[in-house]
């Protein structure tokens, strides 16, 4: 049995190996996204481990031989896919666009403008292949994305092929 409670491990500096590891399940149980997402990413591969397990299992494997070899079964028995889906801008979180509040606050009340410029401009550089390898979509904790929504899915090693 562990205590995974974020609180506790707060102090990274003073901690041992273990609880740096408690401290990082803890994040993500509580302060990480059920619904990790891009508005671009060149390769998935080239993204941490996603297309090899979720991320949580990664952090998990790290604990001891047993959530380690959790990870590698998934990692050799799934298959990781790319979902494309739409969502609506009050789906994001603010920091999906803007460096901080106050920009959102102030963009919102001029009919988010400056929003509208980054989308088109973000939309040209992806297209023009002029785009940093990933651009982040932080979406609000209790999104759901409803089958509807789902524009299309494809293996991982699929989308791999079409994009290199």
């Amino acid at each position: 049995m562990y205590d995974i409670a974020y609180e506790r491990y707060k102090d990274l500096d003073l901690i041992s190996n273990r609880k740096k590891q408690l401290h990082d399940i803890g994040q993500k149980i509580y302060y990480g996204f059920q619904i990790n997402a891009f508005l671009f990413c060149e390769d998935v591969y080239k993204y941490s481990t996603i297309h090899e397990a979720p991320e949580f299992l990664f952090t998990l494997s790290n604990m001891n031989s047993h959530t380690n070899e959790l990870y590698e079964t998934w990692k050799n028995s799934c298959e990781a896919y790319v979902v494309k889906f739409k969502a609506k801008l009050k789906e994001f979180e603010y920091y999906t666009f803007y460096d901080s509040k106050t920009e959102y606050e102030e963009d919102k009340q001029a009919n988010l403008i400056m929003l509208r410029k980054q989308l088109v401009s973000r939309a040209l550089e992806s297209m023009m292949g002029n785009s940093t390898s990933e651009i982040y979509a932080y979406m609000k904790p209790n999104t759901v994305i409803i089958p509807e929504n789902i524009i299309k899915y494809v293996s991982a090693k699929e989308w791999r092929k079409k994009c290199t």
